[in-house]
Formats: C-alpha cells, structure tokens, sequence
C-alpha cells in the first residue's frame, strides 16, 4: 500500500469510529428522547414555561400545527425532550413506557393534571369574539403573560380552524412587532359590529354595573365565570387592590354577583337609578332625568345604555327595533320619546 492511500484509510477509519459512536450513544438514549428534534425548516417548539406549563402546552400545541407534527408519536418525543429534568420523574411511567394508543394527549393530559390549578385561556367564543378578546386578556393578566410573542401564539391556537384562512397573512407571517396587538386589532375590526363592553365610570363605578348588565344581556353573555371575568378585566389598575381576595380567588359560586355586590359596597354613596315605575313610565323618566343629572351621565348613549336596563322584560318588545338598533344620533332621547308616546295617555 502506498503513502498516498493510508491517511485516505485512515481518515475513513475515523469517521467510520465516529458514526459508530454516535449511533451506539443514539440507540444508549431512551426511547422517548429518539427522533425528538422538529425539522429545522419549522418554526421552534417553545421552551418549557416554568411560570405555567398549561400555557407552555397551549403554545406547544400551536407549534405542532404550524410545524405539520400531526402523529402522536413525534408529538410525545417531542414534548418529552422538552421537559426539564427536575420534572421527569413526576411523570416516569408514561415516559418510560409510551402508551401504544394516544401518548401525546396522555402526556399532556397528565402534565395539565399535574399543574391543573393554573389558570386556563378562555375557549373561542363564537358568539361574540370581541368579548373573548376580553376574557383572553385577563387570562394574559392572571397567567403572567405579558410578551406579545406568546400572547399571539396562544390566542392563535385558540381560533377556530373555520377562521384561520380570516387571518393568514398575520399567521403564516407574524409581525416582528406588537405580533398580539396587531392579530386582536384585526380580529375586532373583522368582528366590529359586536357590542363592546362599556369602559369603567370613574365619575360612578354604580352605573357602569347598569350599564355592564345591559351589555351583557345584549351579549348574551349568561354565566358567571365570563361575566366575572369581563367585569375584572375592565376594573381599572388603582381599583385592583380593593378587591384583591375575590379577583385573586374567585368564588366557585356566582363569581360575578360577589364581584358587582362588592363594587357596589365600596361606592355605595353613590346615586342609585331609579326603579322603572310601573304606574306611571312617564314619571319614571322625570326621576330618570333628575338622576342623570345628579350623576352627570351627560351623554345620550351612556344614557340610553342605563335606560334599557331598568326598563322590564315585559315591555323589550315594545322597543325592539331601538333596543336592538341603536339610532346613532341622540338614542336615549329617541327612546324616550318612543316610551312617552307608547304611555302619553
């Protein structure tokens, strides 16, 4: 053999000794931690969220879906290898022996078990997506999550598969900027014909719950915990501390009554409106007026947005058409009208 020939062989020895490394530390590796690496050409799975590993599986979940991981198998070795050490022996015998039959969703089944007392983003509300913008924000603000990144790939996650192609550009592209701001920007303006939820009255927290009440029966927003959630969501930043106990723990058991009775109890000097008078509607608006006025609810929508929610359940269809159709000029005085010629004699 020549001289030219032997480093050629040699340098062929060591990479063959190299491979073979390599595949005996490979095949030396648990089974769960074989094949764990996403193609590189896929966004990357996102690192393991201490802070709450629910929301990590939210994001994860929206990582295999853009990444095309549709198989269980892949989805398991992958969430595995992303685990952190301290956390693997909670879950040993899943890890350990791979359920044959749906081991992602046993995994992370066990993983939200785990860690079940954390918080959970609000599921999609068809009805009225701007309310769950609402609700998903407070979610963002109990959960901690405050950069955009993780904010967009969470409520992306949570959008219906029939909405997704509304919003591709900003799915397939995400803007390196405000990414969350821009895709809830674009959901409001596809949805904005949506009642919104009033802002909070500084002047009188009191009639801000009327007028709160009325939009959630526009809304149709039936259950406590949602109504709770919205409430605390639109609470403003200096008032938080004043009810920290219920928005902190929430009470199992009509979380938003709790909430309203306390608001009311902290501003109970405040002016009451007036009951709808069943003898006679039209003193009722006289007294309507008057509280108006001593409150200094000046402008017609906040106006008309209160008297719809003292008028009874009796008498909606009577106004159908104003209640469900805000006049966009001078609304409160339209509906007025409407009740003094409804009851003028």
């Amino acid at each position: 053999m020549d001289q030219t020939t032997q480093p050629a062989s040699a340098d062929a020895a060591a990479a063959a000794a190299s491979h073979a490394a390599a595949a005996a530390a490979t095949a030396a590796q648990p089974d769960y931690l074989r094949m764990a690496t996403a193609p590189r050409s896929h966004v990357a799975p996102p690192r393991f969220f201490e802070e709450d590993p629910v929301i990590w599986l939210v994001q994860l979940d929206l990582f295999f879906s853009q990444a095309a991981v549709d198989d269980e198998l892949s989805r398991f070795r992958i969430a595995a290898t992303l685990l952190p050490g301290h956390l693997l022996r909670d879950f040993t015998d899943i890890l350990r022996n791979p359920p044959p039959d749906r081991p992602y969703t046993i995994l992370s089944d066990a993983i939200r078990q785990r860690f079940g007392n954390h918080v959970a983003p609000p599921r999609f509300f068809e009805e009225d997506p701007v309310i769950w913008l609402v609700q998903l924000d407070l979610f963002f603000s109990q959960a901690a999550v405050d950069d955009e990144l993780s904010r967009f790939r969470i409520a992306a996650t949570l959008l219906p598969g029939h909405l997704l192609r509304d919003f591709t550009d900003i799915l397939r592209n995400p803007p390196p900027d405000r990414p969350y701001t821009i895709l809830s920007d674009a959901i409001r303006q596809r949805f904005g014909n949506h009642v919104a939820p009033p802002r909070f009255f500084e002047e009188d927290p009191v009639i801000w719950l009327v007028q709160l009440d009325l939009f959630f029966s526009q809304a149709a927003v039936d259950d406590e915990l949602s109504r709770f959630r919205i409430a605390a969501t639109l609470l403003p930043g200096h008032l938080l501390r004043d009810f920290t106990d219920i928005l902190r723990n929430p009470p199992p058991d009509r979380p938003y009554t709790i909430l309203s009775d306390a608001i009311r109890q902290r501003f109970g000097n405040h002016v009451a409106p007036p009951r709808f008078f069943e003898e006679d509607p039209v003193i009722w608006l006289v007294q309507l007026d008057l509280f108006f006025s001593q409150a200094a609810v000046d402008d017609e929508l906040s106006r008309f947005r209160i008297a719809a929610t003292l008028l009874p359940g009796h008498l909606l269809r009577d106004f159908t058409d104003i209640l469900r159709n805000p006049p966009p000029d001078r609304p409160y005085t339209i509906l007025s009208d409407a009740i003094r010629q409804r009851f003028g004699n």
